[in-house]
């Protein structure tokens, strides 16, 4: 079986589906988006919901919502224990995942903001507030554990660990690409997401080594 990720040549709501891919030893076709054809795209209805990631299978059949996506991908091999079998130990993972959601969805408006000051006026809200609000509460749900849903790398990290990259870019003004230093936990997780061999292999050449 074949898979084709369909995304943007970016990271963000894709590169949780594609390194969950290639933690899990599971080749597949990288398919990056142009920006400057997705208004045709779009307008071809390729895909279900006419946005992406999308998930494509060998007989053509494609799947919609990075979530679903990342939750099937990070079950196709178990011995990678990305979604875990366990149900009390899903349901962490589940809730990590949510928050995950919860931080994206208070960013995104802000991107579609055309006012300058309103966008401004957003972004620090953002940096004062409401993201030390989250990353606080995330640190306390880690207690002493070096992931955000147990002591295992699970889908919850990779997700969450693309969220800290996408803030650490320096692409969102008005937001500190230094933001998140003022939280080990969380700087701890995302070194030791991007030292998996697997990932830093992904990083640097796009591929993948079967397991």
């Amino acid at each position: 079986m074949v898979l084709k990720v369909h995304y943007f040549d970016a990271a963000n709501r894709g590169e949780p589906i594609r390194l969950a891919l290639a933690i899990s030893g599971i080749k597949f076709e990288d398919v990056r988006i142009p920006r400057e054809d997705w208004a045709a795209k779009k307008a071809a209805n390729i895909y279900p919901m006419n946005q992406v990631p999308v998930l494509e299978f060998e007989d053509g059949t494609m799947v919609s919502q990075s979530g679903a996506i990342l939750r099937y991908v990070g079950s196709l091999n178990p011995s990678a224990g990305l979604y875990p079998t366990d149900i009390l130990q899903r349901l962490r993972v589940d809730e990590m995942l949510g928050i995950v959601t919860d931080v994206r969805g208070k960013i995104v408006p802000t991107m579609r903001m055309s006012d300058e000051a309103e966008k401004a006026a957003a972004r620090k809200e953002l940096t004062t507030t409401t993201l030390p609000f989250y990353f606080e509460r995330i640190e306390k749900i880690m207690g002493e554990h070096k992931f955000s849903a147990g002591d295992n790398l699970t889908i919850a990290d990779l997700d969450l660990v693309g969220v800290i990259d996408w803030l650490s870019s320096g692409v969102l003004d008005g937001i500190p690409a230094d933001l998140v230093n003022g939280y080990p936990k969380l700087l701890n997780l995302r070194k030791l997401v991007h030292d998996i061999p697997a990932v830093a292999l992904w990083k640097q050449k796009r591929e993948v080594v079967s397991q």
